[in-house]
Formats: C-alpha cells, structure tokens, sequence
C-alpha cells in the first residue's frame, strides 16, 4: 500500500504550494532583455503596426529602428 497523507499535510503542501507560485510571479522582468539605455522597447506601447512599428515611451513615439539605435549607440535616425 501507498502511504497516504493526512488531510492537513495535503493543505499544507497545496498552500505551499501556492505561496511559491505566488512569490514567484513577481520575478516576472528578464534581466536580459531589461537592460541598455532608455527608452526600451521592454517599457513601451505599441503605437502603430506597419513598417516600421512605432512604439510610444515617455509621451514621445519612436520607431524600431530608432529605438535599435539607441540601444546599439548609433546616431539617432530622423523620423520618416
């Protein structure tokens, strides 16, 4: 026979359970990506879809390749 657990170790284990889970949830950034000089694209909102996507970060909207720019350190592109 299997040993079975207790209703109260059962709880225990699912509210530990939980507990982590909940814990856990707030490591939601991702160190690789959440890096470089500001604006990122991490912190904006898409402002339009097409070619290039815009995105709006800080009242201002940049577009992709303007973005790739300042994370890569390049002279910044006017905009189209």
């Amino acid at each position: 026979m299997k040993p079975r657990l207790s209703k109260r170790s059962f709880r225990m284990s699912i509210c530990t359970a939980a507990l982590a889970s909940l814990a856990l949830a707030g490591c939601s950034s991702n160190p690789l990506s959440d890096h470089g000089p500001l604006p990122r694209v991490a912190d904006c909102a898409i402002a339009g879809i097409g070619s290039p996507t815009k995105y709006a970060c800080g009242g201002k909207i940049y577009t992709s390749f303007q973005l790739a720019d300042i994370r890569e350190g390049n002279p910044p592109r006017p905009k189209p």
